[in-house]
């Protein structure tokens, strides 16, 4: 509950069962599980784009290591797609732009400038 009950109160109110109520609890659906097709290209972009927010979620707390290998994780997740595939849909292609200079910014940031222009001529292809 968002409030706390005062002593010798029992019950909810009519509010507070619409909140519960709207809330949905977790009999909820998931993003993942709404899906319109059981298309593999499309399973295969939600588990990179899960891997990249991974990787922005450790970055901005500076747990840069976790952030190098989530953003990793994105990067070979991505590889496995066709190239043709790869170039025809834009969500990954800037997907894979997104987790390509963060990976390189990790890297400049402790002072390997080999590893992030190796990271950006690998995967930043315009």
């Amino acid at each position: 509950r968002l409030r706390l009950r005062e002593a010798g109160e029992e019950g909810e109110s009519e509010a507070e069962e619409e909140v519960v109520a709207s809330w949905g609890g977790p009999t909820s659906r998931q993003a993942w599980e709404l899906l319109p097709s059981d298309d593999p290209l499309d399973l295969l972009a939600l588990r990179a784009e899960s891997a990249y927010n991974f990787g922005r979620a450790f970055h901005q707390l500076s747990i840069n290591a976790l952030a190098a290998e989530a953003y990793q994780s994105a990067l070979e997740i991505l590889e496995g797609c066709p190239e043709a595939q790869r170039v025809c849909r834009t969500d990954l292609k800037v997907l894979r732009h997104s987790a390509a200079f963060n990976l390189a910014a990790i890297f400049r940031a402790q002072g390997s400038m080999s590893l992030a222009s190796e990271v950006l001529w690998r995967h930043v292809v315009f």
